[in-house]
């Protein structure tokens, strides 16, 4: 891939590798972050020997065009070289202003799975400079995360929301459990949690 600089040649690289995506779509992805014409290009890499499996090897990594020369791409992000370890079912949820800088923001999720529970990391990557960055800086991990919204501005203050329904664990000894809504906003271009809300259960509660 680093010896294909031209998006063409790279286009082709992804798209006739068989490489199936750990979510349906999310393998190749051509964006326009900054809003100026030239798409970046968002690529989902799959390990093929590990499909099939809870743990799928996968890594993101974004290409951008390079400056006045909008028919050569340069890598711009790498998740495995920035957390310095192997990412794993790793999944694109939208690209959205998530920060109202008027640039498209990539908020995505890293899954990992036990022998009952999966858990899912979210992150929101943002520009920093020539590169991108995660604005989730305190980790957001949600055991069996559903029902996942990152387009609807619930806190009315302009730009989307991430909205989280999950924490159960399906572990075996794990006892009656309820479940709660996360939602989470930026704010000074950090993701934030706003609020952490308990689901009604059938089952009985005792506060102590």
């Amino acid at each position: 891939l680093q010896n294909r600089s031209q998006v063409t040649e790279i286009l082709d690289l992804f798209t006739t590798w068989v490489m199936p995506p750990v979510a349906g779509g999310d393998r190749l992805n051509l964006v326009d972050t900054d809003l100026d014409g030239l798409s970046s290009l968002i690529l989902i890499y799959t390990d093929p020997e590990t499909l099939g499996l809870p743990i799928v090897e996968s890594n993101l990594a974004i290409y951008d065009p390079i400056p006045d020369q909008p028919d050569r791409y340069r890598l711009a992000y790498d998740f495995n070289l920035a957390t310095g370890r192997e990412a794993t079912n790793i999944s694109v949820l939208q690209v959205v202003d998530m920060t109202g800088d008027g640039r498209l923001d990539i908020t995505f999720l890293e899954q990992s799975c036990g022998v009952n529970t999966c858990t899912s990391s979210f992150h929101v990557l943002v520009r920093d400079g020539t590169g991108y960055r995660d604005a989730v800086q305190t980790p957001i991990n949600i055991a069996t995360a559903h029902s996942i919204d990152v387009v609807t501005d619930s806190t009315g203050d302009g730009v989307p929301d991430i909205s989280v329904l999950g924490g159960a664990f399906a572990t075996v000894g794990a006892e009656p459990q309820r479940e709660f809504r996360w939602l989470f906003s930026v704010s000074g271009g950090t993701v934030r949690e706003v609020s952490m809300e308990g689901l009604p259960t059938d089952w009985m509660v005792w506060h102590l």
